[in-house]
This record gives C-alpha cells, sequence and structure tokens, in this order.
C-alpha cells in the first residue's frame, strides 16, 4: 500500500542524465557548423531519404515561405493588383499616349480587335481577366496595362532544379544516339519539397525565344523556338503541354516555321538541315519531307503552309527564291519561282513566310516589303508593295497571315507592330508598339489566325504569344467595362 493509501504499484525510474541532455542541447545550438551542414542537406540534397522530424522541419520552413510570400503579396497590392504581377525580365514601362491594343482597337470596316490572354514562357495560358478591362477603361496608370502572365519576378531566387516544368520533354535523337541519363531518384521528402517550391515560385520558364506560330484543332498552340533549339505544344487547359527538343545529336535542329495538317500532325520546317520533319499530335516522330538517301533536298526552307481541305504543303526556301508545292507525304508537285540558275516560271525575291486560306496563298518577300498572291496551283493572282514608310530588317523577322475573310496581317519586328491590309492590298489599320504590357511587342515574329478569328503573335523578345479575337461589328460592352467608362467619364 502506499502513502496515501491507494493500492496502485508505482514504479520508480531514475532520473533522466543532464549529461545526455546537453548533448542533445548542444547537438543544436553550440555547434552551428554541423546544423547548417545538416540543413543544407535536408533542403538540396536530391535523393536522401530524411527521418520523421527532418519532415516536420521541412514542412514548417514551406508554411514560413508561404506566409513570407502572402505578407509580400498584401504588400505589393498596396502598389498594384495582384493580378498585375510581372517578371523581373519584362518590367513595366512608364504609361505612354500610344495605341493599346485593350480595350478595344478599330481595323476599318467595322473590325475589332479584342485581348484575350498569353501563353507565358512556363507553358502557362493567362485569360483575360474583368479587372483588367476595367483597368483598362479606367486610363493610363502605371499598372493599367502590365501584362498579366509571368509569375512572381522572385522566381530566380530558388534553385532551378527544385523548380518543376508544367510539360513534359520529347527528346527525339537520331540514331545511333541515345539518351543517356544517371539515374537520381528522388524521395517522396524530396518530391514534396519540390512540388511545394513549385507551387511558390511557378512552374519552370520553358520557352526562350518564340518565333513562328499556329494551332491545331484542340486550341493547343504550336510555336517555334530556335534559339533553344525546341517546338513546343501548349495545350491551354495545361493538360498535354510538350516540348520537342533539339540539337546535335536529335533529328530537330533548328525549327523556323511550323504547321499542322487536318489530323494535328505537326509539320517543322528545319532550316539548318533543309527538310521538314513531321510528328503526330503526341510529339512522336513520324517522317521526314526532303530526306532523299540521306541528303537535304532543300536549302533552307523557312516558311511552311498547310491547305487542311486539299492536304497540299506550301514551302518557302528562301536561298533559291523557290516556293514548293508538295502533298503530305512529300512528294513534290510544282515548284514556283525563278532559282539562282535561271529555271522556273515566275519570281520571288528571297521569300520568307507563306500563308494559306480558303481564299488561296500569300508569300512575303523582299525584304517583307511585298506581297504576292497565287492560286492553290501556284499562279500569281497580284502583287502588291506593303510596308511603306517602315524600317525593315535589323531589328527581327516579318509574320504573315491571312484570316478567314483573306486579309493580310503581317507583323514587323523591327517596328514591333502589326500591319492589316484587304486582299486588294489596301492598309486597313495597325496596332502595337514597343513595350512589355498588353498591347505591345518587342520584335514580334510569327502570326496565326484560326478558324475562329482568333489571332495569334509570337512576341519573340518578351518570351510570350499574345493572343487576341478579331471581331466585326461593334459589340456593345459588358455591364463591367460599361461601369468602367462611366467611371472614367466621370472623373
Amino acid at each position: 500500500m502506499t502513502a496515501d493509501g491507494s493500492d496502485k504499484l508505482r514504479l520508480s525510474l531514475p532520473p533522466r542524465s543532464l549529461g545526455s541532455v546537453r548533448v542533445k542541447q548542444q547537438s543544436f545550438v553550440d555547434t552551428p557548423r554541423c546544423d547548417i551542414s545538416r540543413f543544407r542537406r535536408l533542403i538540396f540534397c536530391r535523393s536522401a531519404s530524411a527521418p520523421g522530424v527532418e519532415l516536420r522541419i521541412v514542412v514548417g520552413l514551406a508554411l514560413l515561405v508561404l506566409v513570407s510570400q502572402s505578407a509580400l503579396g498584401q504588400t505589393r497590392e498596396e502598389l498594384v493588383p495582384s493580378a498585375m504581377d510581372v517578371s523581373a525580365s519584362l518590367r513595366l514601362e512608364p504609361p505612354t499616349k500610344n495605341i493599346r491594343a485593350f480595350p478595344q482597337v478599330s481595323l476599318g470596316g467595322g473590325r475589332e480587335l479584342e485581348y484575350l490572354g498569353t501563353f507565358c514562357a512556363n507553358s502557362k495560358y493567362k485569360k483575360s481577366s474583368k479587372s483588367t478591362c476595367a483597368s483598362e477603361a479606367l486610363g493610363s496608370t502605371s499598372w493599367s496595362t502590365a501584362v498579366p502572365g509571368e509569375e512572381s519576378a522572385s522566381q530566380t531566387e530558388a534553385p532551378r532544379w527544385m523548380i518543376l516544368p508544367a510539360r513534359r520533354v520529347v527528346e527525339d535523337f537520331e540514331a545511333p544516339a541515345r539518351a543517356v541519363r544517371i539515374a537520381q531518384p528522388k524521395s517522396n521528402l524530396v518530391s514534396t519539397r519540390d512540388t511545394i517550391v513549385t507551387f511558390v515560385y511557378g512552374p519552370a520558364r520553358v520557352m526562350g525565344a518564340p518565333h513562328q506560330v499556329t494551332t491545331d484543332s484542340m486550341q493547343r498552340v504550336i510555336i517555334s523556338d530556335p534559339d533553344l533549339p525546341a517546338v513546343h505544344v501548349f495545350d491551354p487547359k495545361g493538360k498535354t503541354s510538350f516540348s520537342i527538343l533539339g540539337n546535335q545529336g536529335r533529328k530537330l535542329r533548328r525549327p523556323a516555321g511550323v504547321a499542322v495538317d487536318a489530323a494535328d500532325n505537326i509539320y517543322i520546317a528545319d532550316s539548318e538541315r533543309g527538310m521538314v520533319l513531321v510528328y503526330d499530335q503526341h510529339g512522336q516522330f513520324v517522317r521526314y519531307i526532303g530526306n532523299f538517301h540521306g541528303e537535304n533536298m532543300y536549302e533552307r526552307p523557312a516558311g511552311i503552309a498547310i491547305d487542311r481541305n486539299a492536304g497540299r504543303l506550301y514551302l518557302a526556301d528562301t536561298p533559291r527564291n523557290l516556293v514548293f508545292i508538295l502533298d503530305l507525304k512529300g512528294n513534290v508537285l510544282k515548284r514556283v519561282g525563278k532559282d539562282r540558275h535561271g529555271n522556273g516560271s515566275g519570281e520571288f525575291l528571297s521569300p520568307t513566310q507563306i500563308a494559306a486560306s480558303a481564299h488561296g496563298i500569300a508569300v512575303l518577300d523582299a525584304d517583307g516589303s511585298r506581297i504576292q498572291l497565287l492560286d492553290f496551283d501556284g499562279n500569281r493572282v497580284a502583287c502588291y508593295r506593303v510596308a511603306v514608310g517602315l524600317r525593315r530588317g535589323g531589328g527581327g523577322e516579318n509574320g504573315l497571315t491571312l484570316d478567314k475573310d483573306g486579309n493580310i496581317y503581317i507583323s514587323y519586328g523591327a517596328n514591333s507592330i502589326i500591319s492589316v491590309y484587304k486582299p486588294d492590298g489596301v492598309l486597313m489599320g495597325a496596332f502595337g508598339q514597343s513595350g512589355s504590357r498588353i498591347g505591345e511587342f518587342r520584335a514580334p515574329g510569327g502570326l496565326w489566325v484560326d478558324e475562329s478569328n482568333r489571332i495569334y503573335i509570337a512576341d519573340t523578345e518578351n518570351a510570350r504569344v499574345q493572343v487576341y479575337q478579331v471581331s466585326v461589328g461593334t459589340k456593345p460592352p459588358t455591364i463591367d467595362r460599361a461601369v468602367a467608362l462611366t467611371f472614367a467619364a466621370s472623373r
């Protein structure tokens, strides 16, 4: 029986050794160097398994980062809206009085242009928001035309190998070359860490400088990025995005123009290999076009276009001053132009871009100063001089596309503007200016208009693709925009 009168049996345990306590405290307090090394191994080790206490440390650290990012975001909201975060490489410029492509730009003939969104360098698609529309209508403030789309400017503060990309990679090696990669298995802890870091800082940047652009039936945008080199397929829903990588040892070397057929197969004009590479919609290599027993049939193909209804491919071989008409298997049906040896009919002067629509074929040549319209058999229908008074060359390449009405769109990289011409060559209007805000461009390259009259613009030096809707007729403003306009008028 115990002293308190109970019958319970108590066990007397020896007290914990003070020495052991001191050792435990010493390991965390008195030896900071060891602790720092251990912390570095925990945070930056790619393939290590950590005990439960280290997991709690990482989770706590992640929560600390999230709280600090939230506090930083609240501080920024006092200066600019949170929807207007901009990458450090895309700094905002002071507001100007030049034409903006937002909220609307008139192109004449009742045609208007409205901003829809942006495909960013991290492969994400950022739609135009109601707050963006309202802020644009309110006037020229330093944030009203900021580009939505890039994630926080502090992404570079995190190690690049911690940030996960938002698309898969297709490494299409040419036989007998093959990929050799050292296995680096990741523990669940490291994978969780990378996911948290990616959530905080945003997905990794995967696009360098987009040059040419097109779309497929799934509204995915296909972008040639010759400086990496790569061809990107970005899904606006973020589900089927991938990149086909190129370089020595791979099939793809230097992509130029891109096109898509009715089955969503991707055709890439490779200016270095002198061939056209064909991939299916999933990024699997299908065949070469222009490969004759290992020798290239073209010198430096640039522009490429496909008549999806007739199944014909049109290819501009710039240094030879020729345009080839082929079927989708690669059989040459006709050669149009006068090459440097004096053969053929008609004439081109360094054709760089080619576009197809239901109305025919358009070819841009003479350093972006001339448009030649052809029928589907390559016979010249009309010829116009364009770009009067614009600087050409030296500041980027030109882009060309046709809309469903046969109107002609040309981008001028040296001036950072887009000009629109009627089928008879009469200028309808122009939009754009140099900068990094909505409706501004830096050396815009390729253009594309899809079946819904959405225009895609490769904003090369801003590392993005801007998307606009070309509409016919004046549409009444939405409730949100009408309120913003009324408020702006009363100021």
